[in-house]
């Protein structure tokens, strides 16, 4: 939307009649008639060029036009009520916001303040424009083709999946181009031909004969300079092998970092909840993960204690003596009783931990979800 207002055709100031039939040379103002700035005629490039030419003064704020004699007559104040008809004569000014006690906004025409009128700006263009884009179905149309096209060249699996529908439409394009080049120069001349004259037709339709003057600049609107600008890409392109591969690797490059800062924008923007989800599972399994560890502390203790007896019992049948067996008895219930306590203690150790996870992880799949419902 910014581009529009710093490049585009709302970067232009916005001019507003006064009369399409009189000029400010004389006029009914109680106040009397605005003091010219200075002339210039004749002016090649019509009404868009006295325009231009009063933008370009930062004191000029209205205008005369004389069409039949390309007159251009400049004020630095507009008249309210003009009197002078000849020479096809009409007047303009420049949009100038106005506002009244209640806060309410619009243009000053006439010495009046028209509520009706806006003068563009930056959010009233989105407040206005981004609904109706969200609502129209030639938008939504026009995302989903860019969509599929971008993951029709970046993707194998799609281009192969869609090599019986993508063919319908590369087919004619193939046996034309195929046609174009095993036809020799005359079958080119004559392709040369057509997209000419289709051109020439095009050009005339949409934006007439251009008035071109040796002395000035060519007063060209945005769309004629891209047009024409575009016109010369495709004809360099057609022309130069080298200069086509060139173009086409750009325009691809240029396109995929697009579409991965447009990626990257959107994963940054529902990467919080992801992630919050994301941690709660870790510390869920976690949890699990030191619970199943726990009780294989108390398995582990079991079979110390198994193995102290096992011991004890084999040390008996080994001495052979009631103080062998005292003894050995002895030393088996002390060894038990450690395996039992280190047991223990591992037990409640790690049972804590599991504890402290759990709980960890309550709270982060807790955010997760609130996140999620957000």
């Amino acid at each position: 939307v910014q581009g529009l207002f710093f490049t585009g055709p709302l970067s232009q100031p916005l001019w507003i009649p006064i009369s399409r039939r009189a000029a400010c040379g004389s006029c009914g103002d109680a106040g009397g008639c605005p003091i010219s700035m200075g002339s210039k005629a004749p002016l090649a490039g019509g009404l868009a060029a006295c325009e231009t030419l009063c933008s370009q003064s930062p004191s000029c704020q209205a205008i005369d036009w004389f069409s039949e004699t390309q007159w251009c007559t400049m004020y630095s104040q507009a008249c309210t009520l003009p009197t002078q008809q000849y020479s096809g004569s009409s007047s303009y000014q420049l949009a100038v916001r106005c506002s009244l006690q209640n806060g309410n906004t619009g243009v000053l025409m006439n010495g009046h303040c028209h509520l009706g009128v806006e003068v563009p700006s930056a959010w009233s263009v989105v407040q206005r424009e981004v609904p109706v884009m969200l609502s129209s179905p030639k938008s939504w149309a026009l995302s989903l083709a860019v969509a599929i096209l971008y993951t029709y060249v970046m993707s194998s699996w799609c281009r192969e999946k869609l090599q019986p529908v993508s063919w319908i439409v590369v087919e004619p394009v193939v046996y034309s181009w195929r046609w174009l080049r095993e036809g020799g120069a005359w079958r080119r001349c004559l392709a040369f031909l057509v997209a000419l004259a289709v051109w020439a037709w095009t050009t005339l339709h949409e934006f007439g004969i251009p008035q071109l003057s040796m002395k000035e600049k060519p007063n060209f609107t945005h769309e004629e300079w891209a047009w024409f600008g575009a016109s010369f890409l495709v004809l360099v392109m057609a022309l130069c092998k080298g200069f086509r591969s060139l173009i086409i690797s750009a325009t691809v490059t240029i396109g995929a970092m697009l579409m991965s800062v447009f990626t990257s924008i959107a994963a940054c923007a529902l990467s919080s909840c992801f992630d919050v989800a994301g941690l709660g599972i870790a510390g869920a399994a976690g949890a699990g993960e030191v619970a199943t560890l726990a009780a294989g502390g108390v398995t582990a203790a079991d079979g110390v204690a198994g193995a102290a007896a096992m011991e004890a019992g084999v040390g008996a049948v080994a001495a052979g003596t009631d103080g062998a067996v005292a003894a050995d008895a002895t030393a088996a219930a002390s060894a038990t009783a450690e395996a039992a306590a280190a047991a223990d203690a591992a037990v409640m150790a790690e049972a804590a931990a599991a504890a402290e996870a759990a709980a960890a992880a309550e709270g982060v799949a807790a955010m997760a979800v609130f996140c999620s419902i957000q």
